[in-house]
């Protein structure tokens, strides 16, 4: 029973009611000091100021209305839950009462300004969920805050608007729950966008003449008597328990999936294991939330038995969705009634049991922490020629941990001037030298060198003569003279993260060995390197190289080394003449078979004691050795004017 409020002296309630605004706004204040009321009042006057209410709140508890001011805290000596509060977090009550609460003062005149509390500025789901930064997190569940609550919605605000969008009169004010999200596309009738609802819910819904009325099921049964039944009384089939499934998958909408299909999956002991059940709700669901919702559906694909019975007019109050026991017997729940004249047939089914009602919205996992990307080691390739190479353009390799996914490289002649080069979909393995690596042979295996690598994240696997030669295990090598093909056979894990190449082909496609130094880099020539655009402008030219969004502007120059003739081969001096052969990628490797049939234009410069002079230049691949020359060098002329390597032999020297 409430005791109402009232001032047995002056006849003032409103003084003792504390939140009786419209008393205190509305009425002069008289002070009362020891008790006694003064003849004068204070220079208060009704309506003198606005009213602005700096907090309200509710607690999202079970009955949180018994005193909202209250707050769950087990570190705090204040804590405390409600009066008669069971202690279960209620998120359907928390939005109710807000609800309520805003829209009367909305309306109210004497009511300027309304602050609801509270309002949290910590990121959500990070924090309640991230135990490890904050303390407080467990008090959420309970408490005042609105962060993370704010997007739910009512059962029956869904099933109202679902009614009202199809033109159908419906009371949902016997409907309970809460509901995170639920999808539907396309055109549905109001009966279907209701059933996934219901099988979730179970809700139960009749037709009166004023419309459809929607409760939750879950009212007393009531107790029947055999002797007031129509004859022949309550008629039950007993189902088959190997007809019945024994699983039932239910797909649903997982929040904790970035909202992707989730499913769930509910067993029984018996029922023919065969036999199973697929069904899918276009619901968010938690997935405890999802596993009760697939347990009920289970049960019910799986009820015991149906019955019928006729009752007499006495009858005519029973519904569909209500439940009803004869003497005492099981439970059953009405699914469909008939009127036969002055009497009403009941068709009747096992009642099982309903999914608890969902008056919170779940918890959310504590999100992944966000990768922390330290930058990328951006290598810039003026390759030498590669096997298959067509496009002109440098080849560009990125390493990062971890791996943003995906690596878009921008480069330009400044910074204000960057633009999209290529894109990189997977981390190279980028490897720098342990110790100085000096230059090797040309043109044949290098048993006695290694080449010693420190590689994050990366690694390398041996291979056999016949798959070096056929281009496997191929990388390129940062030298003082750029960047070297080289290819290895074995490769030897020595340490942690740290590799040992050997059996080494040097110097290939073209360019000659050179040393390498400490800390230099090796990249394995695999799919995650790609080759950039550059335009021919641009060749020869310094640019700004840059992983967008990561790491700082690096500066590169392309100058097509690729492009570049090889030095030829073979270069040998006889008693006044010089001879040698061409090299290339486009001559055979095969020596059977015959050199390309263009014509190339070689260069040639002597020594005569103050450096190499005279260029000269000769379609053949001999010349004559020019009288008094201490050496003499030979270089292939490109098609675009460039000279590529040169090769040289001093005098006296009959080969190299």
């Amino acid at each position: 029973m409430r005791t109402p409020i009232v001032d047995t002296a002056y006849g003032e309630d409103w003084i003792f009611r504390v939140k009786d605004l419209s008393g205190w706004h509305g009425n002069l204040h008289y002070p009362r000091p020891e008790g006694v009321r003064s003849g004068a009042p204070t220079a208060w006057t009704p309506g003198m100021k606005p009213v602005r209410l700096s907090e309200i709140g509710f607690a999202a508890v079970d009955k949180g209305g018994n005193a909202p001011n209250v707050f769950y805290d087990p570190k705090s000596s204040e804590s405390a839950l409600p009066p008669f509060s069971t202690g279960e977090r209620d998120d359907v009550f928390q939005k109710r009462a807000l609800g309520v609460v805003l829209a009367h003062f909305e309306e109210s005149p004497l009511v300027q300004a309304a602050h609801v509390w509270a309002w949290d500025a910590r990121p959500y789901p990070a924090w309640p969920m991230r135990g490890d930064i904050w303390g407080d997190g467990g008090n959420w569940a309970r408490g005042h805050w609105l962060n993370g609550r704010e997007g739910l919605t009512t059962l029956a605000a869904v099933v109202g608007d679902i009614c009202a969008r199809g033109g159908v009169v419906a009371d949902v004010r016997g409907l309970d729950g809460v509901i995170e999200g639920y999808g539907l596309d396309g055109v549905h009738s109001v009966r279907a966008a209701l059933e996934p609802l219901k099988a979730a819910f179970g809700f139960e819904v009749v037709e009166r003449p004023e419309g459809l009325v929607f409760h939750m099921g879950d009212a007393l049964a009531a107790e029947l008597s055999s002797a007031g039944l129509v004859e022949p009384g309550l008629m039950a089939t007993r189902q088959l328990m190997d007809k019945a499934p024994e699983r039932l998958r239910l797909a649903y909408v997982d929040p904790d999936r970035e909202y992707q299909p989730g499913i769930s999956e509910a067993r029984r002991g018996s029922g023919d294991a065969r036999l199973v059940t697929d069904m899918a709700l276009p619901l968010v669901l938690s997935a405890g939330r999802a596993e009760a919702v697939a347990g009920a559906m289970l049960a019910q694909a799986a009820r015991e038995g149906t019955a019928e019975l006729v009752l007499p007019l006495a009858g005519l109050a029973v519904e569909p969705g209500d439940t009803l026991r004869v003497d005492g017997g099981p439970v059953w729940r009405v699914v469909e009634a008939r009127e036969e004249g002055a009497r009403r047939a009941l068709a009747l089914v096992r009642n099982t049991a309903r999914v608890a009602t969902a008056r919170d919205g779940g918890t959310v996992p504590a999100p992944e922490p966000a990768p922390v990307f330290a930058g990328v080691d951006l290598a810039i390739i003026d390759a030498p020629s590669l096997p298959g190479q067509t496009e002109v353009g440098p080849l560009v390799a990125a390493y990062a941990s971890p791996w943003p996914g995906e690596v878009t490289v921008l480069a330009g002649p400044a910074a204000d001037d960057l633009s999209e080069r290529v894109r990189l979909t997977r981390p190279a393995v980028i490897g720098r030298l342990v110790a100085p690596a000096g230059a090797g042979p040309d043109g044949r295996w290098d048993w006695a060198g290694a080449i010693e690598v420190n590689v994050p994240g990366g690694e390398f696997a041996s291979a056999s003569e016949a798959a070096v030669l056929a281009g496997g295990n191929a990388a390129l090598l940062e030298t003082v003279a750029g960047w070297e093909l080289i290819q290895f056979q074995t490769a030897e894990l020595v340490a942690p993260e740290r590799w040992r190449l050997s059996g080494l082909l040097r110097g290939q496609g073209g360019r000659p060995s050179g040393a390498a130094a400490t800390g230099a880099r090796l990249v394995l020539l695999d799919d995650a390197v790609a080759q950039a655009r550059v335009t021919g402008l641009e060749a020869g030219l310094t640019l700004l190289w840059r992983a967008a969004g990561l790491g700082e502007a690096e500066e590169a120059m392309f100058e097509d080394r690729a492009g570049l003739p090889w030095a030829p081969s073979r270069l040998a001096a006889a008693p006044g003449l010089l001879r040698w052969a061409r090299r290339g990628r486009d001559v055979p490797d095969n020596w059977d078979l015959p050199d390309p049939p263009r014509g190339v234009t070689y260069a040639m410069e002597a020594d005569f004691g103050a450096g190499f002079t005279g260029q000269t230049e000769t379609a053949l691949t001999e010349a004559i050795w020019p009288p008094g020359a201490l050496a003499v060098r030979i270089a292939e002329i490109g098609t675009d004017g460039r000279i590529g390597e040169w090769l040289s032999i001093p005098a006296g020297s009959p080969y190299l």
